[in-house]
């Protein structure tokens, strides 16, 4: 049997000019030709299964249209004219790299090969779009999202779309039949979706709402709203998990992009029902009066047995931080995907914010006396004087913790510390802390300390070297051995009188939140003339509010945290512990203190000049 060839010759008749169309239009395919062609799609539907893609949310369904995709083209290449073939073999070539360029090529010359021979050759033709389909499948084009996906479809379609119009009827019949019903069912699928994610996205809505407003309640320590809200987000979820899990949404798995966002929406919804249910029963166990301070005295107990909630809600954050690692698609439109960052933004918040909480729980039974006695140095800052710090130090006191009970043994102005003790005192170290204070006072070359440094003890702004310090000096200045130090300023002391109360200092009255502050600032130099009568009236405001803090009842969680969390996070309260493992506790609590070291080269305002009253500037290298 002759071949028919794609460009026939000029028709001498009318009933010739309509069989020359007839032959321009369609390639002859025998039935044997057929067969080969429908090996062919075969193959190359199997050959495609191994590239990768992944056009919807579900593996199985990834390989069938991966798999129908190219067996289509494939098939419908049988009948294509073989310069659409070479096009799109070149366009596969310049997409590709490594071995599939050869595989371009060769679809290439199979498509040059039936243009000079001016051939049908369906099987031929099938071959040169069955690997051009494979190698375009297999690139990863990497100009913009997408583009390989793009280019991929807008040559399947040509091939498709030209060579199906290339054969009979009774083929044109069938695929648009097939058309049809694929349409068909993508449109259920989308409705399907569609009528869901109306039902879903209030509900969904509402317990977003409620999981921040229970973050935030958390937060202030409110734990009863914090439960009630917890409990209104897990019910919104379970509205929305239901109307996404329908049967009639389950087919918008298959349609590509649709899929991703419907799997997002299940996977999150989901693992979001998990963590709310772990989150109320965790904040169920939590005993907010086991976190007040009564009579100076701390329930350690009751702290430890925070740690198992804290654990397990800490384990369902995780949980829920990886279902949004495996919902995020680039396929994701761009509203959706910037609703999935900020409640990831936010899950990520509450993760860090519950990690806080173990470590607090973990390091706070220690540092106050549950494996045995503590004593602390408390060093009271003020900025009426400059220093790395935050101010010089005006007053301190000594407190001692053991299984909980707080007591305060000592208070006393700095100058005190000054003048009492052995005389000459001498610093050892840290290193870094007398090679860059040795010459202000604090000793060079194992010299003594000048008398009056420990008004300039905290030049350095990095308060781990200041409190190695404060060790060292203490015992020398009349105190007893520390385990370890806390700085507290100003603002944190009128935040302190504000849970206690007013407080009432000979020959300067009552001193509370509202006007501590400004005494201690201006009011002091102008009511005394004397350094010594400003140190007593200091000494004694430091006194009577870290007594009446310790020896008297603290209120619940939520209010401390409304008061004492500012000064946390702005770096007011500093503490430190000679046990290595409390103060890696300390570290990730934030509340250590510690100047963050930089990189690479920088500025840091750190050392004090010879008058002691100025800061200046040095490179951090």
């Amino acid at each position: 049997m002759m071949p028919t060839p794609d460009r026939p010759n000029r028709p001498s008749s009318p009933s010739s000019s309509v069989v020359s169309r007839q032959r321009v239009r369609r390639n002859r395919i025998t039935r044997l030709d057929a067969q080969l062609v429908a090996a062919l799609a075969l193959a190359s539907g199997v050959a495609a299964t191994f590239a990768g893609c992944r056009p919807t949310a579900w593996r199985p369904t990834d390989l069938i249209l991966t798999a129908a995709l190219a067996a289509v083209v494939c098939w419908a290449g049988a009948s294509a004219p073989w310069w659409l073939l070479a096009i799109g073999a070149f366009v596969a070539i310049a997409a590709s790299s490594g071995v599939w360029v050869v595989v371009g090529v060769a679809a290439f010359l199979l498509a040059a090969l039936v243009g000079s021979r001016n051939v049908s050759w369906p099987v031929v033709r099938a071959a040169s779009a069955g690997l051009t389909i494979v190698c375009l499948l297999y690139s990863r084009l990497d100009a913009f999202f997408g583009a390989s996906a793009l280019l991929t479809g807008a040559v399947a379609v040509a091939i498709v779309g030209v060579g199906l119009a290339r054969r009979g009827r009774y083929a044109r019949h069938i695929a648009r039949r097939l058309m049809l019903g694929v349409a068909i069912a993508g449109g259920v699928a989308v409705l399907g979706a569609l009528i869901a994610s109306v039902q879903a996205y209030s509900a969904l809505q509402r317990s977003v709402d409620d999981l921040g407003a229970a973050a935030t309640a958390l937060r202030t320590g409110d734990f009863d709203a914090a439960g009630k809200l917890i409990e209104n987000s897990q019910k919104g979820l379970r509205k929305a998990e239901g109307a996404l899990d329908k049967p009639w949404v389950r087919p918008a798995l298959a349609v590509p992009v649709l899929a991703q966002h419907v799997d997002a929406a299940r996977k999150l919804v989901t693992a979001g029902g998990r963590l709310t249910a772990v989150a109320r029963t965790s904040v169920t166990q939590i005993n907010p009066d086991s976190l007040t301070v009564r009579s100076g005295v701390v329930d350690l107990v009751g702290i430890e047995l925070l740690e198992t909630p804290l654990q397990t809600t800490a384990t369902a954050l995780a949980a829920f931080e990886s279902s949004f690692e495996q919902s995020r698609s680039p396929w994701l439109l761009g509203p959706f995907d910037h609703q999935l960052a900020s409640l990831q933004s936010d899950v990520g918040g509450l993760s860090r914010q519950t990690e806080v909480g173990i470590n607090a729980v973990r390091v706070a039974p220690s540092m106050l006396g549950k494996d045995g006695p503590r004593t602390y140095f408390i060093a009271f800052t003020t900025p009426s004087e400059a220093r790395g710090l935050g101010g010089f130090m005006g007053s301190w006191a000594e407190m001692k913790v053991d299984a909980g009970k707080i007591q305060i043994t000592r208070t006393g102005p700095t100058i005190a510390l000054t003048t009492g003790g052995t005389s000459p005192k001498t610093l050892t170290g840290p290193a870094d802390f007398m090679a860059r204070y040795g010459g202000f006072g604090a000793g060079v070359d194992g010299g003594p300390m000048a008398v009056d440094f420990w008004s300039n003890v905290t030049m350095s702004p990095d308060f781990p070297s200041t409190a190695q310090v404060f060790s060292q000096l203490y015992p020398q200045s009349g105190g007893t051995k520390i385990d370890g130090a806390i700085a507290v300023d100003i603002n944190t002391l009128a935040a302190f009188l504000s849970l206690t109360g007013p407080v009432d200092i000979p020959e300067v009255g009552q001193l509370g939140s509202s006007n501590v502050v400004d005494y201690i600032v201006r009011g002091q130099y102008e009511r005394f003339a004397e350094d010594a009568d400003r140190d007593a009236a200091l000494a004694a405001l430091t006194d009577a509010t870290i007594r009446a803090v310790f020896t008297r009842s603290l209120p619940g969680p939520r209010v401390l945290a409304e008061a004492l969390g500012p000064a946390l996070q702005q770096r007011r309260v500093m503490v430190w512990s000679k046990d290595a493992t409390d103060q890696q506790q300390l570290a990730a609590l934030g509340i250590d203190g510690a100047l963050t070291k930089p990189a690479v080269d920088g500025i840091a305002v750190a050392i004090n000049n010879a008058g002691a009253n100025k800061l200046d500037t040095y490179l951090l290298r």
